[in-house]
């Protein structure tokens, strides 16, 4: 089974902190196979950045750890996660967290899609 679930609002990201959106998933199979991640954030400096994805049993894996080589003002990601076991169940609540990891510099999440392909297990 698969499912996409979105968060389009736009959210303020804070200074220096961690801001967490959440979006529900409901009526798939029990685990997952496959997670994906579609986001934008503004940003003027996405080097700053840390992103994580935590499934609703609070396994959480890192989804973008910004670096030096990081350029620009927006920072668009389409990619798969990488981190979950395929043994914790898909439905429930998924929490993104976008942790800003210095003073000086706010952005937006401008909203992001979660996908998930599920089994029974």
């Amino acid at each position: 089974m698969r499912g996409s679930f979105a968060d389009a609002s736009s959210t303020a990201l804070a200074d220096n902190a961690t801001t967490a959106r959440t979006v529900n998933v409901r009526g798939l199979a029990t685990v997952d196979t496959d997670v994906t991640i579609k986001l934008a954030i503004d940003h003027p400096k996405p080097a700053q950045l840390r992103i994580t994805l935590a499934n609703p049993g609070g396994t959480e894996a890192v989804v973008f750890q910004g670096n030096a080589t990081t350029t620009g003002t927006s920072l668009v990601l389409n990619q798969p996660v990488i981190g979950f076991s395929g043994d914790e169940s898909v439905n429930g609540q998924w929490t993104l967290r976008v942790t800003d990891m210095a003073t000086g510099s706010v952005g937006t999440l401008r909203g992001w899609t979660l996908g998930v392909t599920s089994r029974w297990d």
